[in-house]
């Protein structure tokens, strides 16, 4: 049903009249929020200019303050001290200055005052302490030296000396009112000694009295007892120029003025200059005893924060706003767009951070490579990419395709035949090959026209081209120890996305732990072939070892038993018939025969050892070694004296550590037997086992020869043995994964330490 025409005319004039009404509307709610917002501007930039008064009124206090009771603290401390000289005034500055309390102090000093009649006498005890020009100036009325002055640069030395109570009325004022009562006292604008520049600061000297016993209650006992002043002299553009460093984002300046007097004759310091705007105020502060005026005033920087210029727009804002409406709708639709797209880039990192970790899962579960790689391609597939593949670079220089993903199986057919029909080019310009060769990832976020004409080889290859679709693609490398091992390929293609630099990193995050993961893998599977190569390696030798050792017990010595036992019937038998020399040569036979038996023993029982399975537990070693010693020295035990330290506990096989025992205390027990008093001591210290005795020690040059078997550092004749001993030891703790090791000197004895691993 069609509307009357009355009724779409009224709707007309109620549309057309709508706008006026919603302007007018507008500018009227404009000026009440202009007026509104105005005041609140107003009152804000009122309360930050007061805040930053206080910021700035406290900074300049709490240095003062800081500065006057670091004075406090050391005039306190040198008054119950008493005499000051250099090295002790030098040592206590160093100390403060080392310990971080000299924060925004520029010098600290002490000025002495010179009794009468001892002037000469100060002058030269400055001298005799290093001051070689040392002389007060300038001379006259009460003198008051500065002695020392920290730190002893070229600009502070020339203030030594100086006689600060003449020097000016300002310094003799501050003086005597500290003096007088016992606290702070800060000069007036005074010029320094110090500074010589062309451009002279103003400067001002804080003092605090250092009397001689203690702090005096009254006046007169002040004056009598004062020893001096510690003070400090400051420059007042570096002193309050670090009142701004320290609040960086100060937006107001000051100028402080001496006397509480804002003249140009009374100003102390100002960054104000040209820049100072409104607001401003005018304040007086009281430091150490002294009326300063300080005026601060508003920096361009406090204007910049100001919402004033805001509230200058709300006018044009409001006017604009009342004229086009639709402005709204659009700044609407454009704030549904920001906030779709946050809430994409926080879904796009929580889905980056779910691949990541679960590619890790992959990469760490499994040391089958192609295995753990094939499952990379189809978890990116397709959340991150249509097609994935991943490629290994071969010893030989060539490329393996390890795996390909993709949704749809027959095109994962029709990849293989494609990549069967045209291997890539190893030596091509990009893709696979190049990312291989340079170890650089490429990012193609659209991919080129002139790359996909380069790759049509033919017609066959344009029109698999037209049916990829590609339309972005990435390859990183798989890295690991600056060896590029393969590469990760993603491609999009019939879904029309595009890659990024944030998917880039993504793609290059997951390249760099499969480089990893295949490293480990490789790293994994070469330790596994060495293991089975020296497994390999170790059976042959221990069979072999084995067979010599069933030759040397069967069939070495067999014929030595006949040598030994001939070599005795002959000496039974027909002894009578030979004289002493062929009994003796026999004899002889006879002796190295049974030496060549022990000999063969000795061997046996260390290849054995070499062999035995090791059973570990706890041994009361103390007890072995005592069971070991009445073995060993059971057949003249009273001839040594052996001290076996109680308490001795070793992880070890007990039978293996009582034949350490045993050949050590033999070993000390042959070399001690010539002493006086033979002496073998047993012990622990710091872990280790010691066998220790008084004989006739050894060279240290050769110690490394003592464990080598059949090594001797004296002649079998001189002192016998098999040579096999100590090299028996040295096998067994190397078994338990321990140490051996000797001391000793020519005629001094010998000490063989020990340890057992585990």
């Amino acid at each position: 049903m069609e509307e009357r025409p009355e009724s779409l005319e009224r709707k007309r004039a109620r549309d057309w009249a709508v706008p006026y009404v919603v302007f007018g509307l507008g500018l009227l709610v404009t000026l009440l929020i202009w007026q509104g917002a105005h005041n609140v501007a107003e009152a804000s930039d009122k309360l930050r200019f007061q805040n930053s008064v206080q910021r700035a009124r406290n900074s300049i206090r709490n240095q003062i303050e800081h500065e006057v009771a670091f004075l406090r603290t050391t005039a306190a401390m040198f008054s119950t001290q008493g005499n000051i000289d250099r090295k002790r005034f030098h040592d206590y500055y160093q100390t403060i200055g080392e310990e971080g309390l000299l924060q925004g102090i520029p010098a600290l000093g002490f000025s002495y005052r010179i009794p009468a009649g001892e002037r000469d006498r100060v002058i030269a005890r400055m001298r005799a302490e290093g001051q070689a020009g040392f002389k007060i100036f300038p001379p006259g009325g009460e003198e008051h030296a500065i002695l020392y002055l920290e730190p002893e640069d070229e600009r502070n030395r020339r203030a030594i000396g100086m006689n600060m109570h003449q020097y000016s009325a300002e310094r003799r004022e501050a003086m005597d009112k500290a003096r007088d009562t016992g606290k702070e006292a800060m000069t007036s604008v005074v010029r320094l000694i110090q500074d010589t520049g062309l451009a002279p600061q103003p400067g001002f000297n804080v003092y605090f009295p250092v009397y001689r016993h203690g702090n005096p209650n009254t006046v007169e006992l002040r004056r009598q007892q004062l020893s001096g002043f510690i003070y400090s002299p400051f420059r007042a553009k570096d002193l309050f120029d670090s009142v701004h460093k320290a609040e960086e984002d100060l937006d107001i300046g000051f100028a402080i003025y001496d006397d509480a007097k804002e003249t140009p004759d009374h100003l102390l310091y100002s960054d104000l200059l040209s820049r100072a705007t409104t607001p401003t105020q005018f304040d007086t502060q009281e430091m150490a005893g002294h009326q300063w005026g300080i005026r601060y005033a508003a920096l361009p920087a406090f204007q910049e924060g100001s919402n004033q210029g805001i509230v200058n727009w709300i006018p044009i804002v409001g006017l604009c706003i009342s004229s086009l409406l639709a402005t709204l709708s659009m700044a609407q639709a454009r704030t549904n767009r920001e906030m779709a797209k946050a809430a994409e880039t926080i879904h796009r990192r929580e889905f980056q951070q779910r691949l990541l970790a679960h590619a890790g899962a992959l990469l760490t579960e499994s040391l089958d490579v192609d295995r753990t790689l094939a499952g990379v391609a189809n978890l990116a597939v397709p959340s991150f990419a249509d097609w994935c593949s991943v490629d290994m670079l071969e010893p030989d220089g060539s490329i393996r395709r390890v795996a390909v993903a993709h949704t749809d199986p027959a095109k994962l057919q029709w990849a293989a035949e494609l990549q069967k029909k045209y291997p890539p080019d190893p030596n091509g310009l990009t893709g696979v090959p190049n990312v291989l060769r340079t170890g650089k990832a490429e990012l193609y976020s659209h991919v080129p026209a002139a790359m996909l004409e380069n790759a049509m080889r033919d017609e066959e290859t344009r029109e698999i081209v037209r049916r990829l679709q590609l339309s972005s693609f990435i390859v990183v490398p798989m890295k690991a120890r600056d060896r590029t091992l393969g590469a990760i390929s993603f491609v999009w293609a019939e879904s029309g996305n595009h890659y990024d630099r944030d998917d880039l990193m993504l793609a290059e995050e997951i390249g760099v732990r499969a480089g990893l993961a295949v490293d480990n893998a490789q790293l994994f599977e070469n330790l596994e072939e060495l293991v089975r190569e020296r497994t390999t390696e170790l059976e042959a030798s221990n069979k072999e070892l084995e067979a010599f050792c069933y030759s040397v017990s069967h069939d070495l010595r067999a014929p030595l038993r006949s040598v030994d036992g001939f070599s005795k019937a002959v000496i039974d038998d027909y002894g009578h018939n030979l004289d002493r020399e062929a009994i003796g040569y026999l004899e002889r036979v006879r002796a190295a025969a049974r030496r060549m038996d022990e000999l063969i023993t000795a061997l046996l029982n260390l290849s054995r050892l070499t062999r035995a399975e090791i059973h570990r537990q706890v041994v009361d070693a103390s007890e072995i070694a005592a069971s070991a010693a009445a073995d060993v020295l059971g057949q003249d035990p009273g001839k040594f004296q052996v001290r076996i330290q109680p308490g001795i506990e070793l992880n070890g096989d007990p039978r293996m550590v009582h034949i350490i025992f045993d050949n050590l205390i033999a070993n000390a027990m042959k070399f001690s037997s010539r002493a006086e008093h033979p002496l073998i001591e047993i012990g622990m210290k710091d872990g280790a086992v010691f066998v220790r005795d008084n004989g006739v020690g050894f060279n240290p040059e050769y110690g490394n020869k003592l464990f080598s078997p059949f090594e001797r550092l004296h002649s079998p004749t001189e002192f016998p043995g098999s040579g096999i001993g100590l090299a028996t030891v040295q096998r067994i703790v190397a078994r338990h994964g321990g140490k051996v090791w000797a001391e000793g000197e020519e005629g001094k004895g010998a000490t063989f330490w020990f340890t057992l691993g585990g």
